[in-house]
């Protein structure tokens, strides 16, 4: 089986190929950090959103699952799959973040949802509010914006990221047991945030569930093209 990424930045290229280091997959990437700035920038154009379709489209041709990790774009990849996009429509891609919200949703008490980028907080909000409804549970999160922490990344120094994005959130959970929205869950909204995971877990109540995307991306993903090998572009009857 072939399994392919869509990345924003090159970082998650090495994370991905240890995760998948031991399954039968052969292992495709393509790397667009100009993605990523432009909807920093502007937002999702329609010209970036068109390129981007572009993009997974032809991935889609050429693996059996197909994988965007920049939660950015997230909304870009919901048109692809959505069943009116009629003969374009594409049935072995998903977000990132598809298969850790779905955990979230369905973990009970509240959930922390996590994020650097404040374009990554609304389609993450709106992936999370869907999987609740998936759940037929009532939405109980709050937004924690770990703004600080970004230049950190930009800046490929990745331990002071992980580093200020577990004193953001340690933080936040002390302050949120001391009133009344106890944390049961945190969710790390984007791929490149998972390496924080252990400076957190050291840090707060063993009780409380932290997800990253990534190993629940990969499981999914191998799931997906086990089931549904090569199908590629959908089209409509």
């Amino acid at each position: 089986m072939k399994i392919a990424f869509l990345h924003t930045a090159a970082i998650h290229q090495q994370t991905f190929d240890a995760l998948l280091s031991n399954a039968q997959a052969e292992v495709l990437h393509r790397i667009e950090p100009s993605w990523l700035a432009q909807a920093q920038t502007d937002g999702l154009t329609p010209v970036l959103r068109q390129e981007v379709l572009e993009g997974l489209r032809s991935l889609a041709q050429r693996a059996d699952a197909v994988v965007c990790t920049c939660t950015t774009l997230g909304p870009v990849v919901d048109e692809l799959i959505d069943e009116q996009a009629g003969e374009h429509q594409v049935s072995n891609a998903f977000r990132i973040d598809y298969p850790m919200m779905q955990v979230a949703a369905a973990t009970p008490g509240r959930v922390m949802l996590a994020v650097c980028l404040d374009s990554t907080a609304q389609p993450s909000s709106e992936m999370l509010e869907r999987a609740y409804a998936a759940e037929a549970a009532t939405p109980n999160y709050v937004v924690q914006h770990c703004r600080d922490a970004w230049p950190h990344f930009e800046q490929h120094n990745q331990t002071e990221f992980d580093q200020s994005i577990a004193d953001t959130l340690v933080a936040a959970v002390a302050e949120a047991e001391q009133g009344d929205g106890k944390i049961e869950c945190i969710v790390l909204a984007q791929a490149s945030m998972a390496s924080a995971a252990k400076h957190i877990i050291e840090r707060i109540p063993g009780d409380i569930k932290v997800l990253r995307s990534p190993p629940l991306a990969v499981m999914h993903a191998l799931l997906l093209a086990a089931e549904h090998p090569r199908e590629g572009i959908v089209r409509s009857t």
